[in-house]
């Protein structure tokens, strides 16, 4: 995918500093890369136990036990088995149709919060669940979590005329990590769009952060989704042991936590500055907000790039 050249860069010319207030608010919203990587990681140990297939897949238990000479990937041939894993990637697809409407017109928290309601709902159900449909309901309100707090979505790279004041060209929104981009590429008539229109996650940690450590805070989601993993192999270990037959259970529900931090913390979340000037707030209250997160007053020329950049993307009429 090809994008205008790039002669410089302003973003040295921001007056920024990572502030304790855009620190604390980038870790509530990364947790969604933790509820991520846990719902990833949570299936194959809860699937590998044998109460749970009892419970629900007996035919998949008494295949493991009746033929112990085909291999595991033959034993774990189910149609339904596969609908409880498959479910929240199907669910999580389906909803990042929906979210990203919600994002552009509600903001950065409501779509959080949607998210973190979700997984909170999918995790009652699968601790919860005392038949098949229980539990694949459960996975897919996950599905939705991840849709709404995690997922993103490719639009058309678009070009637009425009006359801008400076001759140079400069980058005047970026954010890259290892698996997002969103861009505005402008140069002396010509502006070059390139946008990933990311679900909430990684979009506020995106506009929260000083640009310079923009790539740094998107990392650290994608180290959450890591973390995510891991905690739900290490609780898998430990809840098999489970005298009873219910560890399962543990496994599945433990998804609250990580989405009660993030449903309660989006309740108090700022709004980003980005947000507030796209749908049209007053602009004072965006540039307090950007004086805020920034932690200095100087913050005119991040300031304008922003209204510029908002203003150029509504010329972007037919995104796929």
């Amino acid at each position: 995918m090809a994008v205008g050249p790039v002669a410089g860069s302003e973003s040295g010319k921001y007056n920024a500093r990572i502030t304790s207030f855009v620190v604390l608010s980038c870790m509530v919203a990364a947790t969604g890369g933790i509820i991520f990587g846990y719902d990833i990681g949570i299936s194959g140990g809860v699937t590998s136990m044998k109460p749970f297939l009892l419970k629900f897949f007996p035919d998949v238990y008494n295949k493991r036990i009746k033929d112990t000479k085909i291999s595991n990937y033959c034993k774990f041939d189910s149609q339904l088995l596969t609908s409880f894993t498959s479910s929240l990637y199907i669910a999580g697809l389906i909803a990042t149709f929906f979210a990203s409407p919600v994002t552009r017109a509600f903001g950065r928290k409501p779509s959080i919060l949607i998210g973190g309601v979700a997984f909170l709902a999918g995790a009652a159900l699968g601790g919860a669940a005392y038949n098949i449909y229980m539990l694949i309901v459960g996975r897919v309100l996950l599905g939705v979590g991840v849709g709404f707090a995690n997922q993103l979505k490719l639009y058309e790279l678009k070009r637009a005329k425009s006359e801008l004041s400076r001759a140079r060209t400069r980058l005047v929104y970026s954010s890259f990590s290892l698996s997002n981009f969103t861009g505005l590429l402008a140069s002396n008539n010509h502006i070059f769009i390139l946008s990933y229109d990311h679900q909430s996650v990684p979009l506020y940690l995106s506009e929260m952060a000083p640009s310079r450590y923009r790539g740094a805070f998107n990392m650290g989601f994608q180290f959450c989704v890591g973390v995510g993993v891991l905690s739900a192999n290490l609780l898998n270990y430990g809840t098999q042991k489970i005298n009873g037959g219910w560890g399962w259970r543990i496994s599945l529900a433990m998804a609250a936590f990580p989405a009660s931090i993030l449903t309660i913390g989006a309740l108090f979340l700022p709004e980003t500055p980005n947000s507030l000037i796209q749908h049209n707030a007053d602009p004072n209250t965006a540039k307090k907000m950007l004086q805020k997160v920034r932690g200095t007053d100087d913050v005119h020329a991040e300031f304008d790039d922003l209204v510029a950049a908002n203003e150029t993307s509504k010329t972007i009429k037919h995104p796929f």
